[in-house]
C-alpha cells in the first residue's frame, strides 16, 4: 500500500476551497485503499472542521510567529516517523513548502505540489514583495524539486510555465461530489427567504469575502444594471480582514440599500429593520456551510464569482453541480 503524506497550511473553512478540494481528494484516496495522512498547522476553525475530514488522519501542529507563516517543527517530526512513500504539498509560499523541500531532499522522497492558483499572476503580485522575498529564499527549491506539479487548469499550468518551472506539470480539474438523487427534493428554504420580496430573483456569491474574490467591483457595479430592481445581490461568505464592513460602507456611499441576515433588530421584530430587509438589493448572510450552503445553491437564479484571479474554484463547480 502507497503510505501518502498530505501538507496544507490549513484544513479548516479558512482555507476556502481547498478546505472541500484537498479534504475530499484525501478522503477519495483512503477510499482506494491508498494509506493518508494530512499534516497542518493549527488556526481558529481547526477544532470546528477536523470532524468533516474523517476518516482520514490528521496531524495539527501549534503555530508559531509569524503565525501567518505556519512554522512548527511538528511537520518534519511527523514526517521522519511516518516515512511517507510520497509527500504531495497543497499550496505554497508558507512553511509546508519548506518541510515538504527538506524532508524530501534528505531521504529522496519524491513529491508533487499542487499550487492551487497561488502562482497565477494576479495571485504572485498581491503582496509581491512577500511572494519575491520567500520564492529567493526557499520557494524556488521548493518548486523545481517536485517530481511533478499539478495543475487545476491549461491557465494555471501556463502560469507554473510563466516563473521559469521545467518540471512536468499535468492539468487534473479539482472534483466535485454530486447531489444524491432526491436532494434537491430535501433543501431546506433559502437563508434569504424573509430578505427577499415574492418575484424577485436571485444572483448569489458564496465565497471567502476577500478583496481578491472582486465584490467591490460587483457593488459598485449593481445599482448599473438594468435588472437590479428585479434581482437581489446575495452574499455568502466568512469575512477575511474586516472586508465585508468595507463593502457595507460601499453600498452606503452609492445609496444602495443592503440587509445583514444576522440583523438582530429584524429578528426582535423592529418594524424599521424589517422595512429595510425586505427593500434591501444586497443581502448579507454570513458563512454557509453543509446544508445551509446547499440550499443556497438549489434556491438562487444564477450564481456568480468576480474573482481577479482562480485556478479551478470549487464554488463554481459546486454551483454547476
Amino acid at each position: 500500500m502507497i503510505r501518502t503524506a498530505n501538507l496544507t497550511d490549513s484544513i479548516s473553512r479558512k482555507a476556502g476551497g481547498l478546505h472541500e478540494s484537498v479534504r475530499r481528494l484525501v478522503q477519495s484516496l483512503a477510499a482506494a485503499q491508498v494509506e493518508v495522512r494530512v499534516l497542518t498547522a493549527r488556526d481558529e476553525f481547526t477544532d470546528q472542521d477536523l470532524g468533516a475530514w474523517y476518516p482520514v488522519p490528521v496531524d495539527v501542529f501549534p503555530r508559531s510567529w509569524p503565525h501567518y507563516f505556519g512554522y512548527s517543527p511538528g511537520f518534519l517530526d511527523v514526517l521522519k516517523s511516518y516515512r511517507p512513500d510520497l509527500t504531495h504539498t497543497h499550496g505554497i509560499w508558507l512553511y509546508p513548502s519548506i518541510a515538504t523541500a527538506v524532508y524530501c531532499k534528505q531521504n529522496r522522497v519524491p513529491y508533487m505540489i499542487s499550487p492551487h492558483g497561488m502562482v497565477d499572476p494576479w495571485a504572485v503580485r498581491n503582496q509581491r514583495w512577500k511572494k519575491v522575498i520567500a520564492y529567493a529564499m526557499y520557494e524556488t527549491n521548493h518548486l523545481r524539486g517536485a517530481r511533478c506539479i499539478r495543475a487545476l487548469c491549461e491557465s494555471e499550468a501556463r502560469s507554473i510555465r510563466r516563473i521559469g518551472i521545467k518540471n512536468p506539470v499535468v492539468v487534473i480539474p479539482n472534483g466535485v461530489d454530486l447531489p444524491a438523487p432526491g436532494a434537491e427534493r430535501k433543501t431546506g428554504i433559502a437563508p434569504w427567504t424573509e430578505l427577499v420580496e415574492p418575484g424577485r430573483k436571485v444572483l448569489l456569491f458564496l465565497s471567502r469575502i476577500h478583496p481578491k474574490k472582486g465584490l467591490e467591483n460587483l457593488i459598485r457595479a449593481w445599482p448599473q444594471s438594468t435588472g437590479s430592481d428585479l434581482w437581489a445581490l446575495a452574499i455568502a461568505g466568512w469575512e477575511q480582514g474586516k472586508h465585508e464592513a468595507e463593502l457595507k460602507a460601499i453600498c452606503d456611499q452609492l445609496g444602495i440599500i443592503w440587509a445583514d441576515a444576522r440583523d438582530t433588530d429584524r429578528e426582535k421584530g423592529d418594524s424599521s429593520a424589517k422595512f429595510r430587509a425586505k427593500s434591501a438589493s444586497v443581502i448579507f448572510l454570513g458563512p454557509q456551510f453543509g446544508e445551509a450552503k446547499a440550499s443556497c445553491y438549489r434556491h438562487c437564479d444564477a450564481f456568480v464569482l468576480p474573482s481577479f484571479s482562480e485556478g479551478l474554484p470549487m464554488v463554481v463547480l459546486e454551483a454547476w453541480a
